[in-house]
């Protein structure tokens, strides 16, 4: 028998691997079907639960129609607390969800109630409420055309900067249209605009099954503010939520949003001296926004409009109720100025102001 030639081995081999590669028994792919998985702490290469990696080197590695799973835990943009500019940057295509426990096989065993999954901005883990957040991200999170966030808190992003890291402390989309889904959004803050989420410049995302609590602006749009852009909302809840001006939402400049079960409750417009504090729930400006089974209860502005303050927009409500609002001034319903007001099957119903305690206005 003649020895095997020297030259005919690499040959050899390579027609030994290619055919490993290509039996059902051999093939060991790098990650099951465009899944990454990722926790907290993670040091792998995202392949499977027992080789989870970390959130932004899932991120950076996946590509369009991979899905990113989360397991529960607490997860920072980056692990430099000076690095303020980090953020969890979306993906186009790409979707994350959060809610995993860790040994799930099929992203319907996922049960994000109970595994909490929190992105945070709290680079220093030291916050009480809005103190001790000095050295928090602008942006927690920055959205992508057509990605995918499903299953998360997003908490503490502090966008105090100068623009636009003074606008979208939770979550800023900037020319961008994620599907965002059962989110809560908590105790995130902006100078400009958008304290929970800032959607400008053609910024469409649709938002479902979403809560915005004690979420703050010094300026506008406590829970989220809309600046030429149309989000659609859907079973989404703003609650306790702050701002000068609409303390919920924020809709201005052709950012005609649709909003259908809706809740907007306690929130407040609130100004020291009180000089320019209107729309505790909402304020619109030069935008027609649609509301359909929509609850404006307990909201406060410190001026006018304690539901709604309308200015030169042109809302149609369908099914709205207006429930023990408050204005010091005028419209503690509602308060339209320079603008119309659709109103069809809508309830005012123990609301209070100096004057016009359900709506205060003209062109309705």
């Amino acid at each position: 028998m003649k020895p095997f030639s020297a030259k005919k081995l690499p040959m050899l081999a390579l027609i030994i691997i290619l055919g490993l590669l290509s039996s059902p028994l051999g093939v060991i792919p790098a990650r099951a079907a465009g899944v990454l998985y990722v926790m907290p702490g993670g040091t792998g290469d995202c392949s499977s639960w027992a080789s989870a990696c970390d959130l932004q080197t899932a991120l950076a590695a996946a590509t369009s129609g991979d899905e990113i799973w989360v397991a529960a835990g607490v997860y920072k943009p980056t692990t430099n607390p000076t690095d303020r500019g980090a953020t969890f940057q979306l993906k186009d295509g790409v979707a994350v969800y959060g809610g995993f426990a860790g040994a799930e096989t099929a992203r319907d065993q996922r049960d994000y109630e109970a595994n909490l999954t929190i992105l945070s901005g709290d680079l220093l883990g030291n916050d009480v409420d809005f103190d001790n957040n000095d050295e928090n991200v602008y942006h927690v999170v920055t959205g992508a055309d057509n990605a995918i966030l499903d299953g998360f808190t997003i908490r503490s992003g502090n966008a105090n900067g100068v623009y636009p890291n003074n606008v979208g402390g939770g979550i800023i989309n900037n020319n961008s249209s994620p599907m965002l889904t059962n989110l809560i959004f908590l105790n995130n803050v902006a100078n400009s605009s958008g304290g929970g989420m800032l959607n400008m410049y053609g910024s469409n995302p649709t938002i479902t099954n979403t809560t915005f609590s004690n979420n703050y602006s010094a300026e506008d749009g406590g829970g989220m503010g809309n600046y030429s852009s149309s989000p659609s909302l859907t079973n989404v809840i703003f609650n306790a939520n702050q701002a000068i001006i609409g303390a919920g939402v924020t809709n201005a400049y052709g950012s005609n949003t649709t909003f259908t079960n809706v809740i907007f409750s306690n929130n407040i417009a609130s100004f020291d001296n009180e000089v320019t504090s209107i729309g505790g729930g909402m304020f619109n400006h030069e935008s027609n926004p649609l509301l359909t089974n929509v609850t404006f209860e307990n909201n406060v502005s410190n001026k006018d409009g304690g539901g709604i303050f309308n200015h030169s927009g042109h809302p149609v409500l369908t099914n709205v109720t207006f429930s023990g609002n408050m204005a010091a001034r005028y419209g503690g319903g509602a308060y339209n100025w320079n603008g119309s007001m659709t109103l069809i099957h809508t309830t005012f119903s123990e609301n209070s102001s100096n004057v016009g305690g359900g709506i205060y206005g003209s062109n309705l």
